[in-house]
This record gives C-alpha cells, sequence and structure tokens, in this order.
C-alpha cells in the first residue's frame, strides 16, 4: 500500500509499504526512514495499549489504521486547495487557476490509484480471505474497510467539485471574453458611422456645398457629437453596458 505524507506544490509525498504475515510474525518493508509509526512504535517500547498482548494480525490491523487515517489529512489539504481555487474564481484570479486544477485533478487520479486497489486488499482480510487472520480481527479490517471506502466517496465528491471548478473556470473566462467583445463591438459600432461622415467629407470633390461654408466643420462636429450621444443612449436603454 502507499503511505502517504503531505502534499507540497501539487506533488503528494509518499511511499511504498509492503506487510508479510504470518501466524505469529509480521515483516514490513518500507522505502525510507522516518514514518507515520515512531509515535506508534513508542508506544510498543513503553507497552501501552493491546498491541503488545495480541498477535501480528491485529499489529498489521494497526498499522494498516495509522496508514488510512493520514489518508484523511491528505484528503483535508485538497478539499482546503478546492476552497482556495473557489475563492480565486470570485476574485477574479483566473491567469492562476488553471493549473492548480489541473495539478489538483492529477492529486485526485493519483490517490484513486492509491486508494481501489487498497479497498479490495482490505475487503480480502475483512472476509477472512487471510490465512493468518484470526476470526476475531474481522471486525477491525472491516472498520479499516469503511474507513476507506468513505475516503472513495470523498475523493468522487472531490472529483465533481474538481470538474464544477473547471466548468466555472471556463464559464468565468468565456463571459469576460464576451465582455471585453462587447466593448470592442460598441466602439466599432459607434466609429462605423463617424467615419462614414469624415470620409464623405474627405472627398476632394470640387462641388461640395457645405465645403465654402463658414459653419461647415462646426457644424460636421456637431452632427457626429451627436450621433454618438444618440448611440450610447441607445445602448445605455438596452443594457448593454
Amino acid at each position: 500500500m502507499k503511505m502517504l505524507y503531505s502534499i507540497k506544490n501539487g506533488e503528494i509525498e509518499y511511499e511504498q509499504v509492503s506487510f508479510v504475515m504470518g501466524s505469529n510474525y509480521l515483516i514490513t518493508f518500507q522505502e525510507k526512514e522516518g514514518d507515520l509509526f515512531d509515535g506508534f512504535r513508542e508506544r510498543i517500547r513503553l507497552d501501552q495499549g493491546r498491541v503488545r498482548k495480541q498477535k501480528a494480525d491485529y499489529l498489521m490491523y494497526r498499522l494498516i489504521d495509522i496508514i488510512v487515517d493520514n489518508y484523511y489529512n491528505i484528503l483535508d489539504a485538497i478539499g482546503d486547495q478546492i476552497e482556495e481555487i473557489e475563492e480565486g474564481l470570485h476574485e477574479n484570479h483566473s491567469e492562476f487557476i488553471f493549473p492548480r486544477i489541473q495539478k489538483l485533478k492529477k492529486e485526485l487520479i493519483y490517490l484513486r490509484k492509491a486508494l481501489y486497489p487498497l479497498r479490495d486488499a482490505i475487503s480480502a482480510l475483512a472476509k477472512e480471505k487471510a490465512r493468518f487472520n484470526d476470526r476475531g480481527m474481522n471486525r477491525y479490517f472491516a472498520d479499516v474497510y469503511d474507513h476507506v471506502v468513505h475516503l472513495i466517496d470523498s475523493l468522487d465528491t472531490y472529483k465533481d467539485l474538481t470538474s464544477s471548478l473547471m466548468d466555472i473556470h471556463i464559464n468565468t473566462q468565456n463571459n469576460q471574453l464576451n465582455k471585453v467583445i462587447k466593448v470592442l463591438t460598441i466602439i466599432s459600432t459607434i466609429f462605423i458611422p463617424l467615419t462614414f461622415v469624415v470620409g464623405v467629407y474627405g472627398m476632394n470633390f470640387r462641388h461640395m456645398p457645405e465645403i465654402e461654408w463658414v459653419y461647415g466643420y462646426p457644424f460636421v462636429w456637431g452632427i457626429m457629437i451627436l450621433m454618438t450621444l444618440i448611440m450610447l443612449g441607445y445602448f445605455r436603454y438596452k443594457k448593454w453596458f
């Protein structure tokens, strides 16, 4: 099984832990020193609790239970990430959201790969398929199995929330793009008739009535300003901005 420690920079720190259990012994294999069992080892040294009075299967149950309990801490950390991303969406920090959602999805996929095989393995222990499993231990492994099932349910919930965050992010981006397009469209709509007026009076025809008129220049400016105000009033009336 995977022993998970923490999440740093979108990466889950973990190591592989293997158990070999016999009728009166338990051998564990780990990849590095330092783990979640330090406090539990100290309790064994001080003869605290039931461990030294029980068999190897109870010891394995306790070790597995410690690992599974720490999965809750990892899921809590993922839940905190989801809340931070959601707050970022509300604060329009969209440029930083997409990479974080991608990392979050990667973490959830990894947890899924770790939890589903673990569920099957503990289910076998809880159903007396283990050769050296004492019948009285079934309820303990069944309790760990329930924890793993609960973790999987929480994982599925977080997966749905992550998908929702992605949808919200995409919708937010689309809304921002639509606002930009709306502003550009309004600006273009205002300047199109103004460009037409300027183009007409920019033609070099000799016989244009307004060219010889003293008030021609301010008259054209007045027409263009009036057209702009009319269009802005119309857009405002339509609630386009």
